[in-house]
């Protein structure tokens, strides 16, 4: 399903230059400080799946609102926030933005769902989905150097448990529902849950 990638891209290079000069660039410089209780997975095992294929052909729907676009990022740290050690999901942080490119604060609700090989037919397979309701979402909402939400998306108890590429897609849905707007982010992971033992040389 190449279609869905094409569709959830967006690309606002004045926004997006403005959130690197904030320090919310790639390289991930959301922390799990400040940010609240890890958000679980949906127990809905097939939710992921159903969202991905529904959405292709579902565009955004932004006429005469505040909120024209959207951003987020990824962070690579702070991903370890239970037992037993490794990463547990990602802090996640997102950017509603206007017609000039400026970060809005939008009421509503928020959707998230991670899939894993998404551009591999054989092999792709939505893996979690999240529901931010508006009332959790505004928790989630962080008046920084760019205003927005910061959130922890948690896997839950079933990790991906192999490295690969990924997609993680957001929808942002306004109170009234008159209002959407859809992006992804594909990326490279590496996740390893190993155990390496070292044992002292013995003599011959």
């Amino acid at each position: 399903m190449t279609g869905a990638v094409r569709i959830f891209r967006s690309a606002l290079p004045a926004a997006l230059a403005m959130l690197v000069a904030a320090g919310c660039n790639g390289s991930a410089t959301a922390t799990t400080g400040g940010i609240g209780p890890p958000i679980a997975p949906s127990p809905d095992a097939g939710l992921a799946e159903r969202w991905y294929y529904d959405w292709e052909e579902e565009g955004d729907l932004l006429v005469d609102g505040q909120v024209r676009d959207m951003l987020f990022s990824l962070s690579t740290r702070g991903r370890d926030w239970r037992e037993p050690e490794g990463p547990d999901g990602f802090p996640v942080r997102v950017f509603l933005l206007d017609v000039l490119g400026r970060p809005v604060r939008g009421g509503g609700s928020l959707r998230a769902f991670l899939v894993q090989w998404p551009h591999d037919p054989a092999a792709k397979k939505g893996l979690y989905a999240w529901s931010i309701e508006p009332e959790q979402a505004q928790r989630c909402f962080r008046q920084d150097k760019v205003p927005g939400y910061l959130m922890r998306l948690d896997w839950g108890e079933a990790p991906p448990g192999r490295d690969g590429e990924f997609m993680l897609v957001i929808r942002w849905i306004s109170s009234d529902g008159k209002h959407r707007v859809t992006r992804n982010l594909v990326f490279q992971d590496r996740i390893r849950h190993e155990t390496t033992t070292t044992t002292r040389p013995q003599r011959p």
